[in-house]
Formats: C-alpha cells, sequence, structure tokens
C-alpha cells in the first residue's frame, strides 16, 4: 500500500444529520388534517431544496493509533502556551483572580456566538488574552477593554467580516469608549 493511500478518508452521506429549524407559532389557527398534510409537505420540499446534504467523515484508524500525531500535538501545544505559568498570581498583582478570568472569558464566548463567528476566533482571543496578560499589569476594571480588544484583533484575523468595534463598545454596555478600544 502507498503512503498517500493512507491519507485517503472515506466519507458518508447521512441525511438523518441535517437538522432542520423548528418555528414556533403560538397563535397558529386550528387546520382540518388535509390543510395541515398539504403545509407539511410544502414544508418538507423547502427543507430539501434548502439544505445541502451533510457528508460524515469516517475514522482513520492508521491517524488514530499513530502516536506521532499525538506527540506533534503536544510539541506544538507548548510553542503556544503562555510564558508565564500562572501569571494570574504572579504577574497580575492588581487583584485580577481567575474567577475575574473566567467571567470575562464567559463574556467573550457570548459575544462570539451571537455574532456567528467562528469558534476559532475565541480560542485565539483568549490566547491572546493570555499572552497580553503575562507581560503587561492591568487594573482589574481594565480587563473587559482587553477582552474586547483581544476579540477584535481575533475576529479580524480569522473572519472574512470582523466584528465591528461599535458592536464591542454596545457589548461592553458603553463601558469602553472607541479611542479605548483604537488605543
Amino acid at each position: 500500500m502507498l503512503e498517500s493511500e493512507s491519507l485517503l478518508c472515506t466519507e458518508i452521506l447521512d441525511m438523518s444529520e441535517l437538522k432542520t429549524p423548528v418555528k414556533s407559532d403560538k397563535f397558529r389557527q386550528i387546520q382540518y388534517p388535509e390543510q395541515m398534510e398539504e403545509e407539511q409537505q410544502q414544508q418538507e420540499q423547502q427543507q430539501e431544496s434548502f439544505y445541502p446534504p451533510t457528508v460524515r467523515a469516517v475514522e482513520d484508524q492508521g491517524q488514530l493509533k499513530d502516536g506521532r500525531i499525538l506527540q506533534n500535538l503536544l510539541r506544538n501545544e507548548d510553542k503556544f502556551l503562555p510564558e508565564v505559568q500562572n501569571y494570574l498570581v504572579n504577574v497580575q498583582q492588581n487583584g485580577i483572580t481567575p474567577e475575574m478570568r473566567k467571567t470575562v472569558a464567559d463574556w467573550m464566548l457570548e459575544v462570539v456566538r451571537e455574532q456567528y463567528s467562528q469558534p476559532e476566533v475565541f480560542c485565539l482571543a483568549i490566547n491572546i488574552m493570555d499572552r497580553f496578560l503575562c507581560h503587561c499589569q492591568i487594573h482589574k476594571s481594565q480587563l473587559q477593554l482587553v477582552a474586547s480588544v483581544c476579540v477584535l484583533v481575533a475576529s479580524k484575523i480569522r473572519e472574512p467580516c470582523p466584528i465591528p468595534g461599535k458592536t464591542l463598545i454596545v457589548y461592553t454596555d458603553y463601558s469602553i469608549t472607541p479611542n479605548e478600544l483604537k488605543v
């Protein structure tokens, strides 16, 4: 068997994986059975034309059992870890606690989700924030500003249409200004 053949992935078309949005009509009128059947057929036709078929990849046992892949991932992880371990104790001495970091991380995740951004935006934003906090002491009142800037930078790197600064200001409930976000 050639090496290139081991890299091929077999894909399976799985129509059962399709998910349809559910509309909630609270004030719906009572319909007769034949009307309901007609409406259900129309909805099924619309759904079939709207959703692309999903493709589910089959697990590649050659990659799952290869220890080199895990070693490479662990080696790469070291490159992207913050330089100072436990920076909240060693660097941030102005009262930033792990609970505050968790709160701001939850806020960042909510912003990224509500803006329908890629999950990579959140991961990159957290990484940027951790790296920044390893080097610069900030006051706890500036933590949301730092988080906003990290989300802005990450979305500019990872998204074709980044999250606008004005939107981030609204998400902070106007606690930051456009000038603070720019500087």
